[in-house]
């Protein structure tokens, strides 16, 4: 008989009539099971090896670089898109333009030569914007003002309609990004495009909300004169003379730059919620909240010295804030996140060795099924919803669900159990290191 005949024979149970008035069934039955329970646990075992071996540790699953990556990556779709698509608002060209005339006159007031055909050739050439030819025109201040009021009034519409695109396209690319970051990351496309739509649609709305605004709040901060037909009563009304006496105090450079701060800290606040959002869960949505504000005060604080070293360069302004406001609200988030966190998974061994998956909801579902928080994905040993994270009164308890292979803890195979820092946790081919907070 060969050996490998003589083994299947050696498995089998073998019971003697006067066996089934013992104990020994009984006995025989357990040893059977814990033989089976042994095969199937070496069965996994070199899967777990070969994927601890075979994969590196990418830093792509941290979570603070990766957020900074996807948010610099928002930044820069939405500046090359708001540049396609920007109506250039002439206010900012003509106090450009007007200033090059009027050093001209200076100089043609000393007796310097040419200075006069110089001045007719500016003015040829600027006379398309309606801003440069109202200040350039020879007619009293009294009505230099009337016409300036009545050019706002015709461009208030066009720069709307403006600001709406572009702070609307800004906010819904970096939140698009930033939300589905972690599922891009996790090869879980399906859940990513989910999480991008719905970040894509809050950072719509926070961009149009922050379009109605910004022109009369940086106009106010700017010291200029209400613009005609803006709204004048109401909390609008009483915030845009809070921002003129602000203005007064602080100057007028610090006040345009406090002015983008407001404003893209404002749209800051819906670029990073739509994960909290699409996971219904109060905690992630204030981390969320915290590290879009956080990335766009300082990417508004940044545009005016970009500005100003650029020679007065829009474009280079756009780029660096947005860019800011990206990186920001993404390091921002996955700062505040490692620094709240109080349980999470680090992955130790599977594909994808490395990611750390911090638990924020109760149940947390580990499973092949796209739609589980934690998605091990090409392993046929792992169930859609193969186990379970539960937060309870003073910790986390794992549960396995009978969708798939035993759910290890420590090894040991479990039903339902209490987590402890340290705890070993294998799902088919992946192994966890538990990991919690200490309790104060």
């Amino acid at each position: 008989m060969s050996t490998e005949t003589q083994d299947k024979t050696d498995d089998k149970i073998k019971i003697e009539w006067d066996d089934l008035k013992t104990r020994k069934v009984d006995q025989r039955l357990k040893e059977q099971e814990a033989v089976e329970r042994n095969r199937r646990q070496a069965e996994i075992s070199p899967l777990v090896t070969t994927a601890a071996t075979s994969q590196r540790t990418s830093i792509w699953y941290n979570s603070v670089f990766m957020m900074a990556c996807f948010g610099l990556l928002g930044g820069l779709l939405a500046w090359g898109g708001g540049e396609i698509l920007r109506y250039p608002d002439p206010r900012f060209a003509a106090e450009t333009q007007v200033r090059e005339v009027n050093d001209l006159l200076r100089r043609q007031a000393l007796g310097e030569p040419g200075t006069e055909t110089a001045i007719k050739s500016l003015k040829q050439e600027y006379a398309g914007n309606p801003f440069f030819v109202v200040e350039t025109e020879d007619k009293p201040a009294e009505q230099i003002a009337i016409d300036r009021a009545a050019v706002e009034k015709q461009q208030a519409m066009k720069r709307f309609i403006s600001n709406l695109i572009a702070f609307g396209l800004s906010g819904m690319l970096i939140a698009a990004c930033l939300s589905a970051a972690e599922k891009i990351v996790d090869r879980n496309y399906s859940q990513a495009l989910v999480n991008g739509c719905v970040g894509a649609a809050l950072g719509l709305i926070g961009g149009a909300f922050v379009s109605l605004f910004f022109t009369q709040l940086y106009d106010a901060l700017r010291g200029a004169p209400v613009i005609a037909g803006a709204a004048t009563t109401g909390f609008l009304a009483q915030l845009l003379g809070y921002a003129r006496t602000l203005s007064q105090k602080i100057g007028p450079t610090a006040a345009s730059t406090l002015a983008h701060s407001i404003s893209w800290g404002v749209l800051g606040l819906f670029l990073t919620i739509g994960p909290g959002i699409m996971m219904r869960n109060l905690k992630k949505l204030r981390i969320g909240l915290l590290g879009g504000v956080i990335g766009g005060v300082i990417g508004g604080a940044l545009y005016d010295p970009i500005f100003s070293a650029t020679n007065g360069s829009e474009m280079a302004g756009r780029l660096a804030a947005l860019l800011a406001i990206g990186l920001f609200a993404g390091l921002g988030t996955g700062l505040i996140e490692n620094a709240a966190k109080s349980g999470w998974l680090k992955v130790t061994a599977g594909l994808i060795a490395g990611k750390q998956f911090i638990l924020y909801r109760s149940p947390t579902f580990i499973g092949s099924g796209p739609e589980c928080p934690i998605y091990l994905f090409r392993d046929p040993k792992v169930g859609k919803r193969h186990a379970a994270l539960y937060i309870v009164p003073g910790g986390f308890e794992l549960e396995n669900l009978p969708m798939g292979t035993d759910t290890l803890v420590n090894g040991k195979p479990i039903n339902r159990t209490r987590l402890r820092a340290g705890d070993s946790i294998q799902v088919g081919a992946t192994a966890f290191l538990f990991q919690e907070k200490v309790r104060v």
